[in-house]
């Protein structure tokens, strides 16, 4: 703000013209500020000047304190002439005298024009850090309200705002959802296996609804599509378990299946811990004869059904010459070579009929294995039948051990005697038989054809034969 002059042209302090300036005068009655006195005017604003707040007061100051005007020379001459005027008019006064005088008029205005504007470097870094902590103040506190004419929206009000609404006694603070805490109740029960109707019982027993969302699923929970298991417990992890009900805010929402602490580990998991090693052990025997025993096995076999070679007391006892004359003369007989390849097969079921950990086998243990499955000695007919329960005894044991594997990590049974059922389910027969009516051709016709080529069957009068094992396809002698 530019200064007011008076009559003399001397400058008029802010404090004597206006409402603006007592305003300030009044905030800024001390332009120094803490304990070491500190004058405002001359400090470098510094992080202030970083502040949004401070600029803003910055520029509220300089409006009010706005740049002086310039000294005017015409002015200060106009000033030094009057003085001189004056004092030369008194009676005695020189000249010299006079314009000595005079000299302090236009000096006493700069020094008054001086003061003056330190005092507005003073007056305005007052105000601007004044207004700066007002225009930094927090805003007033606030609360969320839920909107009384809709309660689906908020309101967010001062205090003050509050007390001056008609409706303040009807402000209800609105809390946001969060998550219901959810916790399970008792120890629970022990849970089994159950009917539909026994099930739906025991949920609602629990204290679920019937209505609830998760009512069916639970119910689910305690029933089997296998009637063997009802009544029976449900194992978690080997172990009996505990129904238990998982409660928020107040209602069952759901039932935990979880392993039960206080009851004994049952006896069905001790038998389980037990027998799955064993039969695992077995699995390492079965997958060796899978995969190279079968196969070989099934060589011999295809070969004696075609009639490829011949077996029998002669063929075994004039091979050795054979194989001498072949040698000596240096020729070729395909049957030497089809009897050697049944030979060597012979010897790979023989180490495989050997028991398990029976230690060393003699030679006459050794040949006995050897006539059990596979002989040149014996009719291509016998070597053949033989071969074929050998495969089916074997193929039998892999699906039994699979079975009792399955069932046995599974959850469908729970003792020995449901075990037991099961595995009588899995197929033990070696050769087929015929087990309807003898007298209908038509069914006897019709089971024969389904059956495969190098299929053995017991023949109980329903083919006219003196043998007692028909073996399907066979083109041999």
């Amino acid at each position: 703000m530019a200064h007011q002059k008076n009559s003399l042209g001397f400058p008029i302090e802010h404090n004597q013209i206006g409402s603006v300036d007592e305003m300030n005068a009044a905030s800024a009655e001390s332009l120094n500020a803490g304990v070491s006195d500190t004058d405002m005017s001359t400090i470098n604003a510094g992080v202030l000047n970083t502040l949004p707040a401070y600029q803003q007061a910055l520029a509220i100051a300089d409006q009010v304190y706005q740049e002086r005007e310039p000294i005017s020379p015409a002015m200060l001459s106009f000033l030094f002439f009057s003085k001189m005027a004056e004092e030369s008019s008194k009676p005695g006064s020189t000249a010299l005298g006079a314009a000595g005088t005079a000299a302090a008029t236009p000096a006493a205005y700069l020094m008054k024009e001086r003061e003056l504007d330190a005092a507005d470097k003073k007056a305005k870094a007052t105000m601007a850090a004044t207004l700066t902590t007002s225009l930094t103040k927090a805003p007033p506190k606030t609360t969320l309200y839920v909107d009384p004419s809709d309660a689906n929206k908020t309101i967010r009000l001062s205090e003050l705002e509050v007390s001056q609404r008609p409706d303040r006694d009807s402000l209800i603070p609105y809390k946001p959802p969060t998550a219901a805490t959810m916790k399970s109740v008792g120890t629970g029960t022990l849970a089994q296996y159950m009917s539909l109707e026994d099930a739906e019982a025991f949920v609602i027993q629990q204290g679920m609804k019937r209505d609830h969302p998760n009512f069916k699923a639970n119910v689910n929970k305690f029933t089997t599509g296998n009637q063997n298991l009802i009544g029976e417990n449900i194992l978690s992890g080997g172990l009996f378990s505990e129904a238990v009900p998982l409660v928020q805010n107040g209602e069952v929402i759901n039932l935990q299946i979880t392993p039960s602490k206080a009851a004994a580990k049952p006896q069905w998991t001790l038998y389980t811990e037990k027998r799955l090693p064993l039969i695992a052990k077995s699995q390492d025997g079965f997958n060796t004869k899978a995969t190279s025993t079968i196969p070989r096995v099934n060589q011999a076999l295809d070969v004696l059904l075609a009639g490829g070679v011949e077996t029998g007391a002669v063929e075994e006892f004039t091979l050795p010459f054979r194989k001498f004359l072949v040698g000596l003369y240096g020729t070729v007989d395909p049957s030497i070579i089809g009897q050697e390849s049944l030979q060597s097969i012979s010897n790979i079921i023989a180490t495989q009929m050997r028991p398990a950990g029976s230690g060393s086998t003699s030679d006459m243990e050794f040949k006995a294995y050897q006539r059990a499955g596979l002989d040149l000695g014996n009719t291509p007919q016998a070597n053949y039948i033989s071969l074929y329960a050998f495969k089916k005894m074997t193929e039998n044991s892999i699906a039994l051990n699979n079975a009792e594997f399955d069932l046995l990590t599974g959850d469908q049974i729970r003792n020995g005697r449901q075990l037991r059922a099961e595995l009588d389910k899995v197929d033990k027969g070696i050769f087929e038989k015929y087990t309807g009516d003898v007298d209908d051709n038509e069914a006897i016709q019709a089971w024969y054809d389904a059956l495969p080529d190098g299929s053995v069957m017991i023949n109980n009068g329903i083919i006219e034969s003196d043998m007692p094992y028909i073996i399907k396809g066979w083109k041999g002698t």
